[in-house]
């Protein structure tokens, strides 16, 4: 660092030796920007007019950019000139190069001379960095010579550059600049988006602190971003530049060492920098076919992170890209990666998220659209997978499992082979034997998403049976506890609730199973000692009338004849809604226990 500024102060003496004598004649106005800045960095107490200090240092900046309106590169002179009085205090220098940036956005284009005094004073200055207040003053530097470069890109461009040398480890605002130019003046830096990236790679090995490995990180993602932008907008550019292949082999390079070596890195900040890198950087090298295959080669050491104490969230983001990535391109990860793709992920699901996980539950969203796109290229694979983990007895285990499973069953994609939907299916008829509560509840909710999903016939035997078992279970329960644990009351409370919803879900969006799913629901009303119930059954009764009143006569006679059922008569029952004395039995409660008794009477 300190060698790369010692080089920069030759160039500047050299251009800055002269600038006294064009100061001197300047009719007073370095004197009167001096006492203005004076007031500025003041701190007196109100005046007798009552105008307080806030109000005087506005003033006397607006004065100072007014000034300029008449006599812009006099005014800008005297500023630099201010810049450059011995033991200046930061605070002025932030002040000044404020009005700076004022005064260039005012005027545009400003005299050549002018501008590279001031690029010259601002690059040495932003790599000048001793203090901690250093770093406020190199940051307005840094927007002082971007605000030039709208007008004068080239001047700033060639002074960058100039500090930017193979195998030479430049200064962290150099970087920082550079990127800001990169996002600013998208077009006019791409002829030089190359060789900045050739460069910066050359340094790579030379960045021991953190703080250089994040603000290189944090560059490439302004990079990356910035190419992205400008392939799509080709048809806006003059200039000649790479394509999109040859950006995606200058930026592999940098892409292996960061996963190789500074991933590794045991500082949890460059860790975090280097993932949100990848993103970007993989959104230009995924499409190339060949880098996609050597992307795959190192989903080992991302996975390996899910280990350490990085936000797992990151990490679930990046490797849900490269996933997605390789369905739309019908080249699937290789088989090698995929038993530790499916623990590392499925373990995430299963287990408690430690303390420092901020964002959990969206990282379990994030890694079910990663199954959602691993069903699509190994389907037999994962089912196989979540078969095993469903062997597992543990309640946790077999309750993120049948999640999983859900968010499969569920995807809005019409890519989903029916045979995963067949293969999920039989995955969760395998359980259906356990009575914990947050596995029938599990189990329950697949059944409502493959009722919604269109599936009704895939679930018209097993599924109808379970949730009739599952609302006799759950109301017994509740309408028989005596002493039960908070907790235990609690969760078959939520099952209950659960088995309504699913009742609901199967009556209002299924076909072709009203008279089936009837039949059980009639004879429940008439079983059940628990009155809360009787409300939703009976909404769902109604669902199911209004849906029977549209099946032609001859189907619904089929249907009718199809089994013997011994159903309660109109009186009995329209006797038992009575006495629940449920109050939204609805307008149409008449029409429902007349077409509950019909096919008794047939």
């Amino acid at each position: 660092m300190a060698g790369s500024a010692a080089d920069s102060n030759e160039g500047l003496s050299e251009e800055t030796e002269d600038l006294e004598p064009l100061e001197r004649d300047d009719g007073g106005t370095f004197q009167q920007v001096t006492n203005l800045l004076n007031i500025i960095d003041s701190e007196s107490k109100m005046d007798a007019a009552g105008a307080g200090p806030d109000m005087r240092k506005t003033l006397a900046s607006v004065i100072i950019t007014e000034k300029a309106t008449a006599k812009p590169c006099m005014v800008m002179n005297a500023l630099i000139r201010c810049l450059q009085v011995p033991e200046i205090s930061t605070q002025r220098k932030v002040n000044i190069y404020n009005i700076l940036q004022e005064i260039i956005q005012q005027e545009g284009e400003l005299e050549e001379q002018c501008v590279h005094r001031l690029v010259t004073i601002a690059s040495k200055e932003m790599r000048e960095i001793l203090e901690v207040e250093g770093y406020m003053k190199a940051e307005v530097a840094s927007d002082t010579l971007v605000a030039l470069s709208r007008n004068h890109f080239s001047v700033v461009m060639y002074e960058m550059q100039h500090r930017l040398k193979p195998l030479d480890l430049t200064d962290e605002f150099v970087i920082i600049t550079l990127a800001k130019l990169a996002n600013g003046n998208v077009f006019e830096f791409m002829p030089y988006m190359g060789i900045t990236l050739a460069t910066i790679f050359t340094m790579l090995r030379l960045v021991n602190e953190a703080k250089m490995r994040q603000v290189i990180c944090g560059a490439m993602e302004t990079f990356c971003e910035t190419v992205q932008f400008y392939l799509r907008h080709l048809e806006d550019s003059v200039y000649p530049v790479m394509t999109e292949e040859q950006f995606a082999i200058k930026l592999f390079p940098m892409y292996r060492y960061f996963v190789t070596v500074w991933l590794r890195s045991y500082n949890p900040e460059v860790k975090l920098g280097v993932i949100k890198s990848l993103r970007p950087m993989l959104n230009l090298l995924l499409p190339n076919d060949d880098l996609r295959e050597e992307v795959y080669d190192y989903l080992p050491l991302l996975l390996a992170e899910y280990q350490g104490s990085l936000e797992a969230l990151f990490i679930t983001q990046v490797l849900r890209q490269i996933l997605e990535v390789s369905v739309i391109t019908s080249t699937p990860v290789p088989q090698m990666h995929l038993h530790t793709i499916f623990t590392e992920l499925h373990t995430q699901v299963c287990t408690k998220a430690p303390v420092q996980q901020q964002y959990s539950s969206q990282n379990v969203r994030e890694i079910e659209h990663c199954f959602i796109a691993l069903a699509r290229s190994y389907p037999k694979e994962l089912m196989k997978f979540f078969l095993s983990q469903m062997e597992i007895s543990k309640e946790a285990i077999r309750v993120g499992t049948l999640t999983l499973i859900r968010a499969v069953v569920g995807a809005d994609d019409p890519r989903m082979n029916i045979k995963t939907i067949c293969l999920a299916i039989r995955v969760v008829k395998n359980t259906i034997s356990d009575t914990r509560s947050k596995v029938r509840m599990a189990i329950l909710r697949i059944i409502g998403q493959l009722a919604l999903s269109g599936f009704q016939d895939r679930i018209k035997g097993w599924g109808l049976k379970y949730v009739s078992i599952q609302l006799t279970l759950s109301t017994y329960k509740l309408t028989n506890r005596r002493e039960s644990f908070h907790q235990r009351d609690l969760e078959e409370k939520m099952v209950h609730k659960v088995t309504m919803d699913t009742v609901k879900i199967i009556t209002s969006a299924v076909s072709g199973m009203t008279n089936e799913f009837w039949v059980r629901l009639l004879c429940y009303i008439m079983e059940t000692n628990n009155m809360e119930v009787l409300t939703p059954i009976c909404i769902s009764l109604t669902n199911l009338a209004e849906r029977q009143f549209h099946i032609v006569d001859g189907e619904a006679s089929v249907a009718s004849k199809s089994r013997h059922v011994d159903l309660p008569a109109p009186q009995k029952l329209l006797a038992r809604l009575l006495v629940s004395g449920s109050p939204k039995l609805c307008p149409g409660l008449a029409e429902t226990v007349s077409y509950g008794a019909s096919p008794s009477s047939s």
